[in-house]
């Protein structure tokens, strides 16, 4: 008698184990149908193995890394010609601006000597000087702005270049993939 009194509380125990891990893995199952619901991932097609890497992509990381001294290099060769000439412009429309208001106070100090029609036409001509010179200031500055927009644009994008110039099996190596989640414990 106490051998089957014993088997029936084995016999018990092991079903009570067997629906504990049985709500177990139906919890845990529940939880990744949710999951998988949230990300909109459809589990017939998850377990397929990951998509070949494109043609194009190993075709635009070859000619990036074929370049002979990278993109880096040549972005930033374009970028120190770009602040130098925008230096230089800089510089010069200074220099324009000065000259410029030189030259109204002698025609100022011309005016309030000598008051004819040359002294008057000149001063037309010069208001349109003036008007131009200040285009030009107002354009420059522009300029000054779009290059540090532009420097915004590159640093922002000089990683992406940075990645893709790497070798074409780093690449493939740093792509994410779903086998650790198909591989891991439910």
């Amino acid at each position: 008698m106490k051998t089957l009194e014993a088997a029936s509380v084995y016999s018990e125990h092991k079903a009570a184990l067997l629906r504990g891990i049985a709500s177990e893995v139906d919890d845990k199952e529940a939880a990744i149908e949710l999951f998988l619901t949230s990300i909109d991932l459809n589990p017939e097609t998850m377990l397929q193995p990951d998509p070949q890497v494109p043609q194009e992509l190993y075709d635009a990381c070859t000619q990036i890394g074929g370049l002979e001294h990278g993109p880096e290099r040549e972005l930033s060769n374009y970028m120190q010609k770009l602040a130098k000439g925008s230096t230089d412009m800089e510089a010069e429309a200074q220099q324009i601006a000065e000259l410029s208001n030189d030259l109204k106070i002698r025609l100022d100090a011309l005016s309030s000597v000598q008051s004819d029609d040359n002294v008057r036409s000149i001063q037309g001509q010069m208001g349109v000087l003036t008007e131009r010179i200040d285009g030009l200031t107002s354009m420059v500055q522009m300029a000054r702005n779009s290059n540090v927009q532009l420097r915004e644009i590159i640093g922002a994008h000089l990683e992406t270049l940075k990645r893709f110039s790497a070798p074409t099996e780093e690449l493939i190596a740093g792509l994410p993939s779903v086998q650790p989640l198909i591989e891991g414990p439910l």
